[in-house]
């Protein structure tokens, strides 16, 4: 499999590297693509995990954080099916931190405004407390600042065998300017938190954001990671191709096919927001690759498709009623 990989892989990189840099020029930043996997493992394959599935114990919180407006659509799919996933696997109460639109752009562009249907609508279907898991719409400046703030706080209260695992599904600026303000408030926190990565470019974007919002090349993983030796970190690289949960070649509707016909809203939810991704970047395949890093947590396999996922649902139709919190 490697050696079969191993020159489309080559190419792929060269291409995203070469883009990247285009783009980054004109900011005068530099981007190292050495931080694409594991940077305390430069010598890391693409086609593993580095190390074991974590394992989310009951007192352990969850974070998520997603541009869903920059780059392409996929977000507009994977949001939706990944608090499916949370849901699913009893982690409602756990979820405490959701931001989303982190890349903020100017305006109402189609991209933020279709992930911010995603976010609510599938909420609402998979029945979330907002007063347990807090949403963050970061396409609004306030609520960009408020998700770093809020960030900071659940980063506070890990302790005692507690820990944040924070799923990037999108660049890192908003995860590092969390990190940044703990560790000069109470650095100790922050050998609680594990970034969770799918992404090699996700890890070194640098996309801009609003100049309200502090001007820049942006921060990326290997950022993050230097401000303290004790920041975990998991990757997963597994979720991103034709045969998982990515790529906009992946041609498995026939797998998902049931969430069209079976007998429950939020399934039937989440399958028009996958038509809805669909319709945008005008492609056949299927593309929510983000959700895969959800699915690798909840159930310990990191190599999952829409067929294990399918499985593993096994009917499944959620009680719109929120969780009581504990």
């Amino acid at each position: 499999m490697k050696q079969t990989l191993a020159w489309p892989m080559v190419v792929i990189a060269v291409m995203v590297l070469f883009l990247s840099s285009s783009v980054c020029s004109a900011q005068k930043c530099e981007i190292d693509w050495t931080a694409q996997y594991d940077p305390r493992n430069p010598n890391q394959d693409r086609d593993e995990t580095n190390g074991p599935v974590p394992i989310v114990d009951a007192d352990d919180v969850i974070g998520y954080s997603a541009d869903g407006n920059r780059v392409d659509e996929d977000d507009i799919a994977a949001t939706p099916l990944a608090l499916a996933i949370f849901a699913k696997r009893g982690w409602k109460n756990q979820l405490v931190h959701f931001s989303y639109n982190n890349c903020p752009m100017m305006g109402r562009e189609a991209k933020p405004t279709e992930h911010k249907a995603s976010v609510e609508g599938a909420a609402t279907e998979f029945g979330y407390d907002t007063n347990v898991t807090k949403f963050f719409d970061c396409q609004v400046d306030s609520q960009w600042n408020a998700a770093v703030a809020h960030a900071v706080e659940v980063i506070k209260s890990t302790g005692n065998g507690k820990k944040f695992y924070w799923i990037q599904a999108g660049p890192h600026e908003l995860a590092y300017r969390a990190l940044e303000q703990v560790k000069k408030e109470v650095p100790e926190k922050l050998q609680n938190v594990v970034l969770v990565s799918h992404s090699g470019v996700n890890n070194v974007s640098t996309h801009t954001i609003r100049s309200s919002l502090g001007e820049g090349c942006g921060h990326t993983l290997r950022d993050c990671l230097a401000l303290d030796d004790s920041i975990g970190y998991f990757y997963t690289s597994l979720q991103g191709g034709s045969e998982n949960f990515g790529s906009k070649k992946a041609n498995q509707w026939a797998a998902v096919a049931w969430m069209k016909t079976v007998d429950c809203d939020a399934w039937n939810f989440v399958d028009k927001r996958f038509r809805k991704a669909q319709e945008m970047y005008g492609q056949p395949g299927l593309d929510a690759s983000d959700a895969g890093m959800a699915y690798t947590l909840a159930t310990g396999d990191p190599d999952g498709n829409f067929v294990t996922l399918t499985k593993w649902i096994d009917g499944w139709c959620p009680d719109s009623t929120p969780v009581p919190a504990k």
